[in-house]
């Protein structure tokens, strides 16, 4: 049965706003300015048409309370803080939803068990061990993990002694989506979570929403890096074939020209690089 993606997208962002915002002043009280500045700095983008009403109910669903307070500059005030009935609610959300993305090469690393012999030998240096890295290899079916640490050692570990360390607690991007229909979802399941994190996802998996992902990072091109090569990983293809070529060659900076009354491909130079189909 097919996910109404709509709906379950409506769902998760408001989810995902009350649980952003509750989060948050679980560690200090705010102001609605404050709080979308937040949200700004961890790249989840909230408009104040938004906020004000979702401040408004939970405020009215006693899982907020407010004060006010004199502002050096202009009016007061209404600085918002999470009610003990807050914290409850928080608490379960936090319980409802997992992150269950694999360790891949390049993530960032912390530690928790060293190897004997690397902790005894920078004891004895008279150095502090250190425990943050970056994951150099990966072999997961024999639950082994090489790590580059910061001091430069290089060491061997299972999955269970270290965590990743992620920009946030949500992908950096902002974005998330989810899974249109529940082959997919089988999919995921059956294998395709490791296809998934290799191709630079992270996943999720919520008790009411489902799974759903996201990616770490901007400023580039997410489809020749990310959603590309889990369309193949998946066995799908995402568009036809020459769609793929024509944007492959846009990428290096190619253009469509004419040679002879033959469609090509040149580059800067007006030099031919291929026939184009």
């Amino acid at each position: 049965m097919a996910t109404n993606i709509d709906n379950l997208k409506s769902q998760m962002r408001k989810g995902m706003l009350e649980f952003c915002v509750l989060l948050l002043l679980q560690h200090s009280d705010a102001y609605a300015s404050e709080i979308i500045s937040s949200m700004k700095d961890a790249h989840l983008i909230v408009m104040e048409g938004t906020l004000y009403p979702l401040l408004t109910r939970l405020k009215n669903d006693g899982l907020l309370a407010y004060r006010w307070q004199e502002s050096p500059s202009g009016p007061p005030r209404k600085y918002y803080s999470i009610t003990p009935m807050g914290q409850m609610y928080l608490d379960q959300l936090e319980e409802s939803w997992r992150e269950i993305t694999l360790p891949r090469r390049c993530d960032r690393v912390r530690v928790h068990e060293l190897p004997e012999d690397y902790e005894r030998q920078a004891l004895e240096a008279g150095d502090k061990p250190e425990r943050e890295g970056e994951i150099e290899n990966c072999a997961r079916q024999c639950n082994s993990y090489r790590i580059n640490l910061d001091d430069g050692a290089v060491i061997e570990v299972g999955e269970q002694d270290f965590e990743v360390v992620y920009y946030d607690i949500l992908p950096s991007s902002g974005m998330l989506w989810a899974f249109g229909n529940n082959l997919d979802n089988d999919w995921l399941t059956e294998g395709g979570l490791t296809a998934m994190c290799d191709c630079g996802f992270r996943v999720f998996e919520h008790d009411e929403w489902g799974y759903f992902f996201g990616l770490d990072g901007g400023g580039y091109d997410f489809y020749p890096e990310h959603w590309m090569p889990l369309y193949r990983a998946r066995g799908i293809e995402w568009h036809d074939p020459k769609a793929e070529k024509e944007r492959q060659m846009q990428n290096k900076g190619y253009r469509r020209g004419k040679l002879g009354g033959k469609a090509v491909w040149l580059d800067g130079q007006n030099n031919v690089v291929e026939e184009a189909d």
